[in-house]
């Protein structure tokens, strides 16, 4: 809906904006049947699933050799646990990353960096969107790397 068509909606029900909103979501959502919604696991698949992937391969949980299940105990020095987010991931994996960001993850241990699952999707289903050619291509490889 337009703002413009909100805010007239708003005035002839004599709410705000925000309360227009809020009663346009509550119609919606109480339109589906319980029974007929969608839960979130089935929407990330259908979203994010492996037909919208980029072709990377991902390994299952634990089958990397050696690997080392996250140590989540406080540290008196620094954090334990590092969740990187999409700018973070975005700075990793450009050409030329600012040598401080770089300096500073490069300094962490590797089985305290992490990322949210919802962040590898997006990934995943960009690199996907992206046309082929070179640019793609090498945005994947370099990805693949922080792996």
């Amino acid at each position: 809906m337009r703002p413009a068509r909100l805010k007239a909606r708003a005035a002839a029900h004599h709410r705000s904006l925000e309360e227009e909103a809020r009663e346009l979501l509550r119609a919606a959502v109480s339109r589906q049947d319980a029974s007929t919604r969608e839960n979130l696991g089935a929407l990330a698949r259908r979203l994010f699933g492996p037909e919208h992937g980029a072709g990377l391969d991902i390994p299952p949980r634990g089958s990397a050799p050696g690997s080392i299940p996250p140590d989540f105990r406080v540290r008196e020095i620094g954090p334990a646990v590092i969740l990187l987010d999409t700018n973070g991931i975005s700075e990793l994996v450009r050409t030329e990353p600012h040598p401080e960001i770089l300096a500073y993850v490069s300094g962490l241990a590797p089985e305290t960096v992490f990322t949210a699952a919802v962040r590898e999707a997006e990934i995943h289903r960009d690199l996907a969107r992206m046309p082929a050619g070179r640019k793609r291509d090498d945005l994947i490889a370099r990805i693949a790397e922080l792996g």
